[in-house]
């Protein structure tokens, strides 16, 4: 049986495309899911945190009958804020990309509002930018 390495059959702009590929579904989906739900959650987390003020999110999560929805919620925007930096930096990416999808996933089925424009278009989105 003969072997034939990848290299051979590939010019080297099909090199680049399927490292850039790669690259740039990675800081769109890193950068979108930073910038518009984790960033202005990020706030409210720590104004929750340190100034005690009142957050929609663990309001929901309370409705839902989570227990401790005040740290369920703030968890759940650190895992997404790391989440979103780790596939931007390309650390851990595979793993960054599970646990993302699988946050993604959660929000998907539990019905919790982010923000105003993170729906179920945009979730899927997510989800399908990683596989």
């Amino acid at each position: 049986m003969e072997y034939h390495s990848t290299s051979s059959n590939q010019s080297p702009a099909g090199f680049v495309l399927s490292d850039l590929c790669p690259l740039v579904l990675r800081f769109a989906t890193g950068l979108t899911m930073l910038y518009f739900q984790a960033w202005y959650q990020s706030f409210r987390a720590w104004s929750y945190v340190w100034d005690k003020q009142s957050w929609s999110l663990v309001d929901q999560f309370e409705e839902l009958g989570f227990g401790m929805p005040g740290i369920f919620a703030t968890t759940l925007i650190a895992l997404c804020a790391i989440l979103s930096v780790g596939l931007i930096t390309g650390i851990y990416t595979r793993i960054c990309a599970f646990l993302m999808l699988s946050l993604v996933t959660f929000i998907l089925i539990v019905p919790v509002e982010l923000s105003g424009s993170l729906n179920v278009q945009a979730l899927l989105l997510y989800a399908g930018c990683r596989y």
